[in-house]
């Protein structure tokens, strides 16, 4: 195959060769982009500059520009449409990624990630009385490992490297921490089922991250962990190295969020994250840069639900993301749309002043229906 060399390659990046059919479909890409109907972040800040400045740039790892945006070219009704391939992808293609991060977490190129902060935890609501509305609490953490790349550009060595380490923390797991280990490829069909409907399972059929490469060498390395009363959860090698997930049934957030703290603290003990001091937690998807923790609830709001544009614009004077849930009729999930430039406990409050918000509201238009 051909290759093309930037005359400035040594200066810019080493000795990098980019592959000719790789800048035919980075340009080929760009162009249907360009005439596409999308509303993704890819579709609004790539530029032909752009194109033309990263397109002969590469990570450490061989990442190029077009590893990094597939996703977007492929996928016109995506949100995002960048992903990382590595830790280096933020820095070395900056142009795109930082003004994803902006307009995803209001973080801008001067600004700093707080240093990580769980505390008080009694600042975190118990909202088990609002258990009427409130139909399930999600606390999620995500985290890669230094010393490897990102699960688009990774060995099964490494892969399975990965799953043997947090294997082997997880069995030292005491009390509702404990729990059992299944790897995606010797669960069942019917077992598989089971985990679907709880919402536990994990696949490689998202249509937004395949392109990306995340589910290289699949199912090498994954696997879930979850103990006897699923409510604690660890998803090896999905998209990122590791999601650690706490729920609860109910409006209990305080309960959630103690148990993610727990789990993160013994983890992080043994366990080297990648982290920047800048921009925190670094993660494959812009959206889950810094803290890596989104908290999320399904939220029954049939009165609400009636006038949606009104729900919309409340969800975003509140700074969170509201979806429709297909199950039932009024029923939504919300989550917090910052992740960078936040601490874990001002997510906390968000969330559960969010939800508060949201529950008034639906509460005042019942009463005025009356």
């Amino acid at each position: 195959m051909a290759f093309l060399r930037c005359p400035q390659c040594a200066v810019k990046c080493g000795t990098h060769y980019i592959p000719y059919e790789v800048l035919r479909l980075l340009k080929m890409g760009f162009r249907r982009l360009e005439h596409a109907e999308s509303r993704s972040l890819l579709k609004k800040y790539l530029t032909e500059t752009m194109v033309e400045q990263m397109k002969f740039l590469k990570t450490s790892n061989r990442v190029n520009l077009y590893d990094c945006i597939t996703c977007g070219l492929e996928n016109f009704d995506c949100e995002i449409g960048v992903f990382a391939c590595d830790a280096e992808s933020y820095f070395v293609f900056w142009p795109i990624f930082f003004p994803v991060l902006q307009e995803i977490h209001g973080f801008s190129p001067t600004d700093v990630h707080p240093k990580s902060c769980w505390q008080p935890v009694e600042d975190v609501l118990n909202l088990e009385d609002k258990d009427k509305y409130i139909k399930l609490t999600r606390v999620r953490v995500t985290r890669n490992f230094k010393g490897y790349p990102f699960c688009p550009q990774m060995s099964v060595k490494q892969f399975e490297e990965i799953e043997q380490l947090i294997k082997m923390l997880l069995e030292l797991m005491t009390g509702d921490l404990d729990g059992t280990y299944e790897h995606i490829g010797e669960i069942t069909d019917k077992r598989i089922r089971e985990l679907k409907k709880k919402q536990f399972y994990f696949d490689n059929k998202d249509k937004y991250f395949e392109p990306s490469g995340v589910y290289r060498n699949w199912p090498h390395g994954r696997g879930i962990f979850h103990n006897p009363t699923e409510n604690f959860l660890v998803w090896i090698n999905p998209h990122d190295h590791l999601k650690v997930i706490s729920l609860e049934y109910g409006g209990n957030l305080r309960k959630a969020y103690q148990r993610t703290m727990k789990a993160m603290r013994k983890l992080s003990r043994d366990l080297s994250f990648i982290f920047s001091e800048r921009m925190g937690y670094v993660t494959t998807c812009p959206s889950d840069m810094g803290t890596g923790m989104k908290i999320s609830m399904h939220i029954l709001l049939p009165k609400l639900s009636e006038y949606e544009e009104l729900l919309y614009d409340k969800a975003d004077d509140l700074g969170i993301t509201v979806k429709k849930i297909c199950q039932k009729e009024g029923l939504y999930e919300i989550f917090n749309r910052k992740r960078l430039g936040v601490t874990e406990i001002e997510i906390a409050r968000t969330m559960q002043n969010a939800a508060m918000e949201l529950i008034n509201s639906e509460q005042m238009m019942i009463d005025f229906t009356l």
